[in-house]
C-alpha cells in the first residue's frame, strides 16, 4: 500500500502528460481552458455565496432560532426526533461544516450508541445542504431558482429526516 501512496500521483502526472501527447492533442492548452472556466464559474458563483453568507449572519445575530425551537420540538418530536439532535437538523441545509461540528458535540454529548447520536449520525450522512449547494450552482451558471426547487427540496429533507428515524427504529429498536 505503501509503493502505491507514493507512486500513484506520478502515474497520474505522466498520464495527463503522455495521453494527451499519444492521442495528438494539446493538452497543455486544453488544461488552462479547463482552468479558465473554473475559475469563471466561481466568480460566477461569488456574490451567491456572499449572499448567503450574509443571510446565515443575519439569522444568527437576530436569535430566532430559540424561538423557533420550541415549535420545531413540537413538531419533531411526535415522529421520535431526541430534542438533542435537533439543532443539526436544522443546521444541516445550510452548513455541512457546521452541522459536522454539532454532530462532533451532539456524540460527545449523548453518545454515539444514543438514540440522538444514532439519528443524528444519520442524518448527517444522509441529508444535504441544499441551500448552500443551490446557491453555488444557480450562482455558477447566473439563472435563478425554480419557484418549486427549494419547496421540494425541503420536503426532500424532512422525509430523509422522518426515514432516519424509522430506520434507526428499525435497526437499534429505539427512538
Amino acid at each position: 500500500m505503501e509503493f502505491l501512496s507514493h507512486w500513484l500521483p506520478a502515474l497520474v502526472m505522466a498520464g495527463c502528460v503522455l495521453l494527451p501527447l499519444v492521442r495528438g492533442v494539446p493538452g497543455y492548452s486544453l488544461f488552462l481552458k479547463g482552468a479558465q472556466e473554473g475559475a469563471l464559474a466561481a466568480l460566477n458563483a461569488l456574490p451567491a455565496i456572499l449572499a448567503m453568507c450574509c443571510c446565515v449572519k443575519i439569522w444568527g445575530a437576530t436569535n430566532l432560532g430559540p424561538l423557533i425551537m420550541p415549535y420545531a420540538q413540537g413538531l419533531f418530536s411526535r415522529i421520535g426526533v431526541p430534542a438533542e439532535t435537533l439543532p443539526l437538523i436544522l443546521l444541516r441545509p445550510f452548513s455541512g461544516g457546521g452541522a459536522l461540528g454539532m454532530l462532533g458535540n451532539l456524540l460527545s454529548g449523548a453518545g454515539p450508541d444514543s438514540a440522538a447520536g444514532r439519528i443524528g449520525s444519520v442524518v448527517m450522512g444522509c441529508t444535504e445542504t441544499f441551500f448552500y449547494t443551490a446557491t453555488v450552482y444557480y450562482g455558477a451558471i447566473r439563472k435563478p431558482m425554480g419557484r418549486g426547487m427549494l419547496p421540494r427540496a425541503v420536503a426532500v429533507q424532512l422525509v430523509t429526516v422522518v426515514s432516519a428515524v424509522l430506520l434507526c427504529g428499525l435497526f437499534f429498536g429505539q427512538t
